[in-house]
């Protein structure tokens, strides 16, 4: 297994500093679940209880709260502040430091087959599906329905749904994404824990826009923005997503509405800058609105010497050289993607390093021609557009604190 504070240093360098706050307590409470994963001694024993009492004061009982009632619906108890901490890590963006937590924690209960159990295993296959590991997903994700279906637990089956959703959705499986996700929302909706509603229900909005299904998927999408009210971080990848619809149904002028709304908030930096390429590409598709196109590639520029995640960058980066080729900005366009290059070389990665290689300066973007939608929809989409400012802000506000 691989060690703390090993795992830190692949997550420090993937996201381009330091965390915050709890770096410390982030790497001690890895290094301590991981010794007691090694065996039974008193010694091990005594390391996990000092890892969930430091996981306990390092997120404190407040946060706690906060994010057991997201995640779960309800309290939380003994060595659920490690589950927490490792969810907390893994939403920061230290992947490889979550994985420790997680691997170590499942070894220790591995005789516990319980809900609590169940709940680590499926953020562990959840971590292991976002890192591109299907094969490792989809075994922890059987194994969370299984113990669902002994435990009598709607949650676990409704996690293990939405965990088939994505990986049918990788495979290109679309009816049985859109069957699972149908059976997911249900099965969701029973539970009534937030994350797992809005899990399911963005599944849907996928799932149903697949199959040109936009008045459904429209429907599925606001209600997900209604959902997480309240949440900055749920709210914007909810209008991120919503946006991200409307391109794909040809009303890329309402998307861009999207956008401006989600840059015009206080957030962290990999959602800024995924809202900032989006925003750039939808600006590129009318001449009225050249300005903004600039305002955002200058916006993504200006990440360049900031603390941001670089793959964040690199994505926005590139979705900044596919706008303004899109206009005719080719010099420009070229310096971006050559940039593009040299981080997904320095860093390996190597999907986004691909899509730049081959990224034809010659073309220009093709957009879907405009679904017609009933007034229902057409009013959700006016709401949309509702929540952009009425002028972008100088500069983007990035959050104190990263999710």
């Amino acid at each position: 297994m691989t060690s703390a504070t090993a795992a830190y240093r692949k997550d420090l360098a993937a996201n381009g500093s330091p965390f915050g706050a709890h770096d410390g307590e982030w790497i001690a409470v890895a290094s301590l679940v991981s010794t007691a994963a090694l065996g039974d001694s008193e010694s091990d024993r005594a390391a996990w209880d000092a890892a969930i009492e430091t996981a306990t004061t390092a997120l404190g009982a407040r946060e706690l709260d906060r994010l057991s009632s997201r995640e779960w619906g309800t309290g939380w108890s003994s060595f659920d502040s490690l589950t927490l901490m490792a969810i907390a890590m893994h939403e920061a963006g230290a992947r490889h430091l979550s994985t420790v937590v997680l691997d170590s924690l499942l070894r220790v209960r591995r005789n516990e087959r319980d809900l609590a159990y169940g709940r680590a295993l499926a953020q562990r296959a959840r971590v292991a599906y976002l890192a591109g590991e299907q094969e490792v997903a989809e075994d922890f994700y059987r194994q969370v329905e299984s113990i669902g279906t002994r435990v009598k637990s709607v949650e676990l089956r409704a996690r293990a749904a939405n965990g088939f959703v994505g990986l049918a959705q990788v495979r290109g499986n679309h009816p049985a994404m859109l069957e699972v996700a149908q059976r997911g929302l249900s099965l969701a909706e029973q539970t009534g824990i937030p994350r797992l509603r809005w899990n399911a229900r963005y599944s849907i909005m996928m799932s149903t826009a697949l199959f040109r299904r936009f008045d459904e998927a429209l429907e599925h999408g606001w209600e997900l923005f209604n959902l997480v009210r309240g949440d900055v971080v749920g709210e914007a990848l909810a209008l991120q997503s919503l946006g991200q619809l409307l391109v794909d149904m040809g009303d890329v002028d309402s998307a861009r509405f999207a956008f401006e709304a989600v840059v015009s908030r206080a957030l962290p930096p990999h959602v800024l800058l995924s809202a900032l390429g989006s925003l750039a590409n939808a600006s590129a598709a009318s001449p009225s609105h050249r300005t903004t196109l600039d305002w955002a590639v200058t916006e993504v520029e200006a990440f360049r010497d900031a603390a941001a995640p670089p793959w964040a960058y690199a994505a926005a980066l590139l979705d900044s050289a596919i706008a303004l080729r899109d206009v005719g900005q080719i010099s420009r366009a070229s310096k971006l993607r050559d940039e593009v290059l040299a981080v997904t070389r320095t860093h390996g990665f190597h999907s986004l390093q691909y899509r730049a290689e081959n990224l034809e300066l010659d073309t220009v973007t093709s957009r879907p021609e405009r679904a017609a939608v009933a007034a229902a929809a057409t009013e959700i989409v006016r709401s949309v557009r509702r929540l952009a400012p009425r002028r972008l802000p100088r500069h983007v506000r990035m959050a104190t604190f990263r999710g």
